[in-house]
């Protein structure tokens, strides 16, 4: 009852809200349909039409309507007030099920809203484009919205409830591999689902259109359309991501008018309209018709779709083309010129040119592979071949046919090729149009749309070529555009989405494009799609040539060297041999031959530092290298299979990353590498598989999210190297075979060894015109003794690893880039000689040493020594005794001859006249020893008296002796 008494008040608040209003008549109110309440059940109101003329003052009762799960089929209203479902009128449409459609985008639809931020990356070597990004968002353009062609980051949302379970649908276009396109739904909580369905990567569609739906259980969502555009190679923009149609299907609704008018340039009729009908050509609508009105068609045009019809202009040379015919048995054709249809100009017009008058000229000559019959040009039979100008010839012994398609006239479009519009606005079907030397796209206004033109291969090619290829596609091309036409070229195999080779944007010159074809299928196709931006814009083809195709026909004959197969064709020597007198024989040491080959072909020697595989198709290096400018050994097989190294990263306002992730393979690894690269979107946006080589790069970015996840995307995987060039350590001056120099890093202050340069090397023919000798890749090994990982750095003024695109630097500092250890480093140190022993130490001459593995450091030793002291002391101990006794000796014999000099000269009172400073050997004779011991004895008695007498002991005794 509560719920009731609630509805009753909100009913009366309606009634009540100006006394000043008259009371409504019954025609100037309808019925809605209050709120679902948690049990599903709704009331029915009849409230005013405009409740600003007139009110309700007597309320009816409340009636219980339908329930809230119940629906109307496509093309029918519910009629509220006598709740039956009835059909939608002329003029309008409706989806049923309770469901909106959003198709016309000439103002932002009322529920929907975008916002756009920009990715700073100017610290980390990428300068974006746009530095404000708040008009870099979605914008409607009428049939379609359209998200921004910059490097922003933008996302379109819509708030959707749904009383029901329901369904989720668009239809949109993506035409940019560099474009990150993202869908992705979130509940009430903002929390991201992260079911594959609802949380998916949109794949690239070409020219056509996609669609997505998914189904949704009963709910309240934010669904998000993201873009993330990344502009590399110096791409001025990108294609933008377009969406046309949405539709939503179990939303509430609480009115009748669930039909909604066709939009301008459609109409409705008949039974149950689910949809409308767009206006063709030379009519026109406005909105909510039933039916297309006619243009005066002799001054007026219109194309489908169209809202008005156009005055025509006077007609100019933009307006016509050059139409040939079949040649005839003369071999003339009669060429013509042909208004384009629609015709959108007005010959009677004053100022309008005439046409050219037709006339007959020679035919171009056939293709090669046909020859030239009485009606046309005939392909050749199998085994046989032409030039295009004369009759087939079969191809001589020992030979096979060169099957292929080769154009290189353009009389008509070739029966292996269609052309088409990407929509129904086109002026003409044949939007490609031959015209003897070239095929060229249609001239006039075009509008957004693409010209399409598509190559089939019911058959796909034959045989692989290679051990990877199956073939060549080659074409040559011209693009003339005021501003920023775009040529997007497409391969698709069998029922799979097309994956864009390449894309070109603005005027080319005339120049030559090669696709080395490495998948094959049945049903293959190739898709040149061109957009114009202005009236006068085209593209042409000059010449197109597809080489091993199933089904072709052939230019000539190549030799076949060997025997043939049980088909007919010629077996190729296998990759790693040559041709030797007639016989398959296997490259020599250390050179190699990286193809199938019919003739005697050279093998090629491998450069410095490598060596042929085991299968002699590449160049490998077994980790071992030997210097022949330093001498030194190195071995690298202690660095891992592959490695990754990430550049810088450049963060968003909301700390989304963006950079980029290099795996590099250096050695063991067979001369192919084994860095693999992939993306990790869902099926749904790319179908490339990994690739596999000496080194590749991924770019990884975040998704914009506000779960609590982060989800980490990588894409755009490529090969950057796929061969092992040479092996080298060379000065960091010194430049190599390309002029470009090998060393982009300093050498450490104390470091004396030059790196090893693994010189890798990627020849990519899809961008030749921008990298002539092909991508190079330096790897730096840099010996590191003090390193305990693999550190890889990228030079800080390339923070992508490369400045240009084509020449890529990496500095590798590991202990296991050290040269192997010799003898020549270390030395050795003796110590003294102890107790008759020396030791040996042997120490490194620098520490820690700059060499690894190799020679180990020898074990300390002992020699046996002579210990010059200690046999010096025990000469010496001896002979102290004896110099202690000689010393005794002599001081007595020096006391003696003092005695006999003081006697002498007590005796004669003077000193006589020296012959000599010694004592004559009879004066040391003496026989009175005994007495002299005695006067002695006696003088040292009679010393007092002697003092007394004012004499010495020894004078006196000597006088007194001679009394």
């Amino acid at each position: 009852m509560f719920g009731f008494e609630r509805i009753t008040l909100l009913t009366l608040t309606l009634l009540h809200t100006s006394e000043a209003l008259k009371e409504c008549l019954k025609e100037e109110t309808t019925y809605s349909y209050t709120t679902c309440d948690l049990q599903g059940n709704r009331w029915r109101v009849r409230v005013p039409k405009n409740s600003s003329q007139c009110q309700i003052e007597k309320a009816e009762v409340l009636t219980k309507g339908k329930d809230c799960g119940f629906e109307c089929g496509a093309g029918q209203f519910l009629n509220i007030e006598r709740e039956t479902c009835e059909s939608c009128p002329n003029g309008t449409f409706s989806v049923g099920e309770n469901g909106v459609r959003f198709y016309d985008w000439s103002v932002l639809p009322p529920g929907f809203t975008y916002s756009a931020e920009s990715l700073t990356l100017s610290d980390f070597g990428y300068e974006t484009k746009v530095k404000d990004c708040s008009e870099s968002t979605w914008h409607p353009a009428g049939n379609y919205i359209i998200s921004n062609t910059d490097d922003c980051a933008s996302k379109l949302s819509y708030l959707a409830q749904l009383k029901t379970d329901g369904k989720i649908s668009f239809e949109y276009q993506h035409t940019d591999s560099d474009m990150l396109f993202h869908f992705y739904i979130q509940n009430k909580q903002c929390k991201t689902l992260h079911d594959p369905a609802s949380f998916v990567f949109l794949n690239t569609t070409g020219a056509k259109w996609g669609t997505w739906e998914d189904s949704l259980p009963r709910g309240t969502y934010l669904l998000h359309w993201s873009v993330n555009g990344i502009l590399l190679d110096n791409n001025p923009s990108l294609n933008p991501v377009k969406i046309s149609v949405v539709q939503i299907t179990g939303v509430e609704s609480t009115t009748e008018e669930t039909c909604r008018p066709c939009r301008p340039g459609f109409y409705s009729s008949g039974e149950r309209p689910d949809k409308c009908l767009m206006c063709p050509v030379d009519t026109w609508s406005g909105a909510g018709a039933d039916h297309c009105e006619p243009c005066d068609v002799t001054k007026q045009y219109s194309l489908p779709g169209s809202r008005k019809c156009v005055d025509k202009p006077p007609c100019s040379e933009k307006n016509y083309f050059v139409s040939h015919s079949a040649c005839d048995e003369n071999k003339k054709m009669n060429e013509s010129y042909k208004w384009v249809q629609p015709q959108t100009c007005l010959p009677q017009h004053p100022h309008s040119i005439h046409l050219p008058k037709s006339s007959y000229k020679t035919c171009a000559p056939c293709n090669p592979g046909f020859y030239p019959s009485k009606e046309d040009c005939k392909p050749c039979p199998f085994d046989e071949y032409s030039s295009g100008t004369k009759a087939c010839e079969k191809c001589p012994a020992n030979t096979e046919a060169n099957v292929g398609l080769w154009y290189v006239w353009w009389n008509e479009l070739p029966a292996t090729m269609e052309s088409s519009c990407s929509d129904f606005t086109c002026p003409s079907e044949q939007v490609w149009i031959a015209d003897k030397e070239y095929i060229q796209t249609v001239k006039g206004n075009t509008h957004d749309n693409f010209l399409i033109l598509i190559l089939m291969l019911p058959s796909g090619f034959r045989k692989l070529l290679g051990d990877r290829m199956y073939g060549q596609l080659k074409f040559e091309f011209e693009l003339e555009c005021k501003k920023d036409c775009k040529l997007i070229f497409m391969k698709n195999l069998g029922n799979e989405d097309k994956d864009i080779i390449r894309l070109w944007s603005g005027s080319q010159k005339r120049q030559l494009f090669t696709f080395d074809v490495t998948t094959n299928s049945p049903d293959m196709s190739f898709t040149w799609a061109f957009r114009k931006d202005n009236y006068d814009d085209y593209a042409r083809i000059y010449s197109l040539k597809v080489t091993n195709v199933a089904d072709g026909v052939a230019d000539g004959c190549t030799t076949c060297s060997l025997q043939k197969d049980e088909d007919n064709e010629c077996i190729p020597c296998p990759p790693g041999h040559h041709l030797v007198d007639g016989v398959c024989t296997t490259c020599p040491p250390n050179t190699i031959l990286d193809e199938y080959t019919y003739n005697s072909k050279s093998c090629v020697a491998c450069k410095d530092g490598t060596r042929s595989n085991k299968e002699h198709t590449r160049c490998e290096s077994d980790c071992v290298f030997h210097s022949s400018t330093t001498g030194r050994s190195y071995n690298f097989s202690k660095v891992p299979s592959y490695i990754s190294v990430s550049t810088r990263p450049g963060f968003s306002s909301k700390s989304r990353m963006y950079n980029y992730i290099f795996n590099i393979s250096l050695c063991n690894n067979e001369g192919y590498g084994v860095a693999k690269c992939s993306d990790n979107l869902t099926s749904s946006y790319s179908n490339n598989g990994p690739v596999l080589g000496m080194v590749c790069r991924s770019t990884r970015l975040p998704v914009p999210s506000i779960a609590d996840k982060e989800v980490e995307v990588l894409s755009q995987s490529t090969l950057i190297a796929d061969e092992l060039v040479e092996i080298n350590q060379r000065n960091c001056n010194e430049t190599n075979h390309y002029n470009t120099t090998i060393n982009s890093f300093h050498k450490d202050l104390d470091d004396d060894l030059d790196d090893v340069i693994f010189h890798m090397r990627y020849n990519d023919d899809n961008f030749l015109y921008r990298c002539p000798d092909g991508k190079h890749v330096y790897i730096h090994m840099r010996c590191d003794p003090l390193s305990t990982t693999e550190h890889i750095v990228i030079d800080s003024e390339c923070p992508d690893a490369t400045c240009d695109g084509c020449k890529f630097d990496f500095l590798w500092r590991s202990i296991n880039a050290c040269p192997l250890c010799t003898h020549d480093d270390y030395e050795s140190v003796t110590s003294s000689c102890t107790n008759d022993v020396k030791k040996v130490k042997h120490i490194w001459k620098h520490y820690p040493p700059k060499c690894q593995g190799g020679v180990n450091l020898p074990k300390d030793t002992q020699d046996h020594c002579v210990d010059a002291v200690r046999v010096t002391i025990l000469i010496i101990l001896p002979c102290i005794p004896i110099m202690a006794i000689l010393i005794l000796v002599m001081y007595r014999k020096n006391r003696n001859i003092e005695y006999k000099y003081h006697k002498l000269v007590l005796k004669s009172g003077q000193l006589p006249p020296s012959d000599s400073c010694a004592l004559n050997e009879s004066d040391s004779d003496r026989s009175n020893d005994e007495e002299y011991d005695r006067i002695i004895f006696q003088r040292k008695k009679s010393k007092s008296k002697a003092k007394a007498n004012g004499f010495s002991d020894s004078t006196q005794l000597l006088a007194t002796d001679g009394v």
